[in-house]
């Protein structure tokens, strides 16, 4: 087979196994994975500190031979506090809102820790393993399906965990089990190696299927806050964006509020069809991604209404100027099938938290400026005194 086919199948193996362990993810589903993968190992983790810590004292316990310090103190206090202390840390985190900076240095903290411990599990069942025929029977087999099964229980949560405790548990003792003389001894090491794949096999099948399911509840999600004729974002997401914020920043968010409607859409819908209708308004979603930049969410709330939210102008000069840019910008003519088309836009504005830090008091002050700018103060005045 030439060389050039055996790297393209090589690579595409490992780009396989990257988009099954989830090394490719965008940057929001990466997020949310983390986020996933935090709920879930906070829940069981602790349970799983529990079970080290008791295995590695019950393996003190059933050693046999002469008192060691090193098997029923050192070693076993090794892995005794460090389930514990483990083990009390998560179970106080379950509850707690973090950054996702935060997640990532949790997560690879555990990971790093968690191989640490196969490989300290490893050595104590060879320095056990070389020392007596009693502990060669008692003390690896329980070291190597105590690492074994700590690695399962996390594998769903955490993969490079799992896989790295399996293989930093089990690699060595199992090589050397099977080149043992011993034929009982033997056996057992080819049956903790078959155990070993089948597990690491598991935990990226099974993890497979957890990103399948992430990314299908993703898109689902964008498919119920995308606005489907403009592909913006729709008044569900909007509103989840502001509430979002609002709890990031205490409740009060620092944002800038434009509510946009269009004037002239009517008139250019009657006139030239619903079809010159849809164009207008994806051509009006075009634009306002174009020079709204650092928006931080562009919304199509329906009909010819269109919300922004911007990062706080910090002056009325400044927030005129961009209010300005956009009425001109969204002014100019649009062409359908061959017929220039005019269409302006009315503007209003709110601050957060300055004019409310609730979105519906947010709203009903820029819908207020917002009919200012098209019918001017004094029906505006009128409208908002009747209701």
């Amino acid at each position: 087979m030439p060389i050039t086919t055996l790297k393209l199948r090589w690579k595409s193996l490992i780009d396989g196994l990257r988009t099954r362990l989830g090394l490719d993810l965008p940057a929001q589903l990466e997020n949310g994975l983390l986020r996933l993968q935090h709920a879930r190992i906070s829940a069981r983790i602790p349970f799983l500190y529990l079970a080290i810590a008791t295995v590695a004292f019950a393996a003190s316990s059933g050693s046999g031979g002469p008192f060691s310090w090193l098997y029923h103190v050192a070693l076993p206090g090794f892995f005794l506090t460090m389930g514990l202390v483990r083990g009390i840390t998560w179970y106080r985190r379950r509850d707690q809102q973090v950054s996702v900076g935060k997640l990532r240095k949790r997560l690879r903290n555990t990971v790093i820790l968690t191989i640490i411990m196969g490989v300290v599990g490893s050595a104590w069942t060879m320095d056990a393993y070389y020392a007596t025929i009693e502990a060669r029977r008692v003390l690896a087999p329980i070291f190597l399906f105590m690492i074994t099964f700590a690695g399962a229980i996390s594998m769903l949560n955490l993969p490079r965990a799992a896989i790295g405790s399996i293989v930093a548990g089990l690699s060595w003792p199992t090589a050397i089990m099977i080149a043992s003389d011993d034929i009982s001894i033997r056996a057992m090491g080819l049956c903790f190696g078959i155990i070993a794949v089948m597990m690491i096999c598991l935990v990226v099948h099974q993890f497979a299927d957890t990103l399948s399911n992430l990314k299908m509840r993703a898109e689902l999600r964008q498919l119920a806050e995308t606005d489907a004729l403009t592909g913006l974002a729709n008044r569900r997401a909007f509103e989840r964006k502001f509430v979002d914020l609002s709890r990031e920043n205490g409740g009060e968010p620092s944002v800038d509020l434009v509510m946009i409607d269009l004037d002239g859409f009517k008139r250019a819908n009657d006139d030239h069809g619903h079809a010159a209708g849809d164009a207008i308004l994806k051509e009006v979603a075009q634009r306002l991604q174009q020079i709204c930049l650092g928006a931080i969410c562009i919304s199509r709330f329906g009909g010819d209404e269109f919300a922004l939210m911007l990062p706080p102008a910090g002056d009325e000069k400044y927030a005129g100027e961009q209010d300005d840019a956009i009425r001109t910008a969204l002014g100019l003519p649009y062409m359908f099938d061959g017929s220039i088309v005019k269409v302006s836009a009315s503007l209003g504005r709110a601050h957060s938290p300055k004019n409310g830090s609730d979105l519906s008091q947010l709203m009903k002050y820029a819908d207020g400026q917002l009919y200012r700018d098209k019918f001017g103060d004094a029906q505006a005045g009128v409208r908002y005194s009747a209701a």
